[in-house]
Protein backbone atom coordinates (compact mmCIF):
# COMPACT_ATOMS: atom_id res chain seq x y z
CA UNK A 1 0.00 0.00 0.00
CA UNK A 2 2.19 2.92 -1.28
CA UNK A 3 0.00 5.68 -0.09
CA UNK A 4 0.09 4.15 3.81
CA UNK A 5 3.89 4.52 3.95
CA UNK A 6 5.28 7.73 6.18
CA UNK A 7 8.68 9.67 5.67
CA UNK A 8 10.22 10.76 8.79
CA UNK A 9 13.89 12.16 9.41
CA UNK A 10 16.80 9.02 9.27
CA UNK A 11 16.70 7.23 12.89
CA UNK A 12 20.03 4.67 13.65
CA UNK A 13 16.46 2.12 14.32
CA UNK A 14 14.12 2.90 11.59
CA UNK A 15 14.14 1.23 8.12
CA UNK A 16 16.28 4.00 6.66
CA UNK A 17 16.82 5.00 2.72
CA UNK A 18 17.72 7.15 -0.21
CA UNK A 19 15.33 9.07 -2.28
CA UNK A 20 15.63 8.09 -5.69
CA UNK A 21 13.20 9.51 -7.94
CA UNK A 22 9.69 11.68 -7.33
CA UNK A 23 6.74 11.96 -10.02
CA UNK A 24 3.55 13.69 -9.79
CA UNK A 25 1.66 11.50 -10.79
CA UNK A 26 -2.30 12.86 -10.66
CA UNK A 27 -2.82 13.74 -7.47
CA UNK A 28 0.00 12.11 -5.71
CA UNK A 29 3.71 12.29 -5.27
CA UNK A 30 5.44 8.37 -6.45
CA UNK A 31 8.43 8.63 -4.63
CA UNK A 32 10.57 5.73 -5.30
CA UNK A 33 13.14 5.00 -1.74
CA UNK A 34 16.29 2.74 -2.15
CA UNK A 35 16.49 1.20 1.30
CA UNK A 36 19.60 0.44 2.96
CA UNK A 37 18.95 -3.15 2.53
CA UNK A 38 19.01 -3.12 -1.72
CA UNK A 39 15.26 -3.23 -1.93
CA UNK A 40 13.04 -0.61 -3.90
CA UNK A 41 10.01 0.76 -1.94
CA UNK A 42 7.50 3.58 -3.42
CA UNK A 43 5.65 5.87 -1.37
CA UNK A 44 2.62 7.98 -2.81
CA UNK A 45 2.43 10.70 -1.19
CA UNK A 46 0.29 13.85 -0.76
CA UNK A 47 1.89 17.13 -2.42
CA UNK A 48 2.18 19.65 0.82
CA UNK A 49 2.53 17.19 3.54
CA UNK A 50 5.27 16.62 6.11
CA UNK A 51 5.97 12.99 3.97
CA UNK A 52 6.46 15.12 0.46
CA UNK A 53 8.57 18.32 2.33
CA UNK A 54 11.24 15.38 2.98
CA UNK A 55 11.36 13.75 0.03
CA UNK A 56 14.38 15.93 -1.91
CA UNK A 57 16.04 13.58 -4.33
CA UNK A 58 19.18 12.40 -2.94
CA UNK A 59 17.89 12.24 1.16
CA UNK A 60 17.82 10.56 4.05
CA UNK A 61 14.53 9.32 5.09
CA UNK A 62 12.75 6.65 7.20
CA UNK A 63 10.20 4.93 6.21
CA UNK A 64 7.26 4.21 8.61
CA UNK A 65 3.52 2.17 8.29
CA UNK A 66 0.54 1.05 10.35
CA UNK A 67 0.63 -2.91 11.06
CA UNK A 68 -2.38 -2.82 10.27
CA UNK A 69 -1.38 -1.37 6.12
CA UNK A 70 1.06 -4.40 6.03
CA UNK A 71 0.54 -7.97 3.73
CA UNK A 72 3.16 -10.73 4.23
CA UNK A 73 2.85 -13.08 1.53
CA UNK A 74 4.80 -16.50 1.15
CA UNK A 75 8.17 -16.51 -1.31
Amino acid sequence: RPHAIHLRPPTPEGISGTILRRVFVGSMIETEIRLDGGQTLVAELRPNSADAALANLGARVSVDWQASDMRLFAS
